[in-house]
Order: structure tokens, then C-alpha cells, then sequence
């Protein structure tokens, strides 16, 4: 197994430790009710080494129950970055907070590469529109790239 193999490795065991650790927070909270169904834009700015870039995408969540979710997101990120980056969201809502890890791929310059994306955001409900600001770390192989963001989605 090589270096950026074993990390992604070691990367995902973490994940599925933290899963597990919050697991109850899960499945002890109050129901209230939810859209079963959410629709973001997402746009924010990602900085990767000295390179900085405009990122926007769109992000599709499916409420499995109260407090977990299970998406997919496609996101682009111009300028000196220029890159795609295609992952599928695990989200634990916990009140206003939303924690997320997403298993993923970056595509840059024509390589893929895999990644693991570690976020927080505080939600805003304004009657049907939620406004999340949030803050994503991606690992990609050796480097870490941060993405500051805010989404504006609608729940169905």
C-alpha cells in the first residue's frame, strides 16, 4: 500500500470512529419536523498553499432521520486553483450546527485524486430558505485545502 493509500485509510478509520462516537447524539434526539429533502447553491472562496479561488457548486441532502443526513455535492473552484471536487456528504445536525464528513474526489489540471472533506456550518432557517456559513477542510493526498463558504438552500 502506498503513502497516499494508507492515509486515505487511516483517514476513513477516523471517520468511521467518529460515526460510531456520535451515534447516540443521533439517535436519542428529539424528532420535530423536517423537509425529508434539501437543495443548496453553494458558493464561498477555497484556498489551497498560496493559491486562492471563487468556489461554487450545488449540494443535494436527503434527511435519512432528525439529525443525519446523506447528500451528494458537486463543487468548482476557479481561478488559481481550478479544480472540481465531487464527494458525498455525511451530515449530523445537532440543534442549529451541522457537522460533516464527505468521502470524495478532486479533479485538478486532468489527475484525480482522492479526498476526505471535514466541515462545520451554522444553519439560518428564514421559512423555506436555509442560509449556512461553513467552513470545510479537504484532504487530498499530502495537502490540505480550506474552503470558506455559505450555502442558500430550500427544503422539499
Amino acid at each position: 500500500m502506498n503513502n497516499e493509500q494508507n492515509f486515505m485509510t487511516n483517514r476513513f478509520s477516523q471517520l468511521l470512529v467518529l460515526g460510531i462516537a456520535c451515534w447516540p447524539v443521533v439517535v436519542s434526539a428529539d424528532e420535530h419536523e423536517q423537509h425529508a429533502n434539501e437543495i443548496a447553491g453553494v458558493f464561498g472562496l477555497t484556498h489551497e498553499s498560496n493559491e486562492n479561488g471563487p468556489a461554487f457548486g450545488l449540494e443535494y441532502e436527503r434527511r435519512i432521520s432528525d439529525k443525519l443526513g446523506l447528500g451528494v455535492l458537486a463543487e468548482k473552484t476557479s481561478g488559481d486553483v481550478n479544480s472540481w471536487v465531487y464527494a458525498v456528504p455525511f451530515t449530523i445536525h445537532v440543534e442549529e450546527w451541522r457537522f460533516t464528513a464527505a468521502p470524495g474526489i478532486e479533479e485538478k489540471h486532468g489527475h484525480t485524486e482522492n479526498l476526505i472533506r471535514i466541515g462545520v456550518g451554522h444553519e439560518f432557517e428564514m421559512s423555506e430558505l436555509k442560509i449556512t456559513p461553513s467552513l470545510s477542510v479537504d484532504f487530498v493526498g499530502s495537502e490540505t485545502i480550506y474552503v470558506l463558504g455559505v450555502s442558500f438552500g430550500i427544503g422539499f
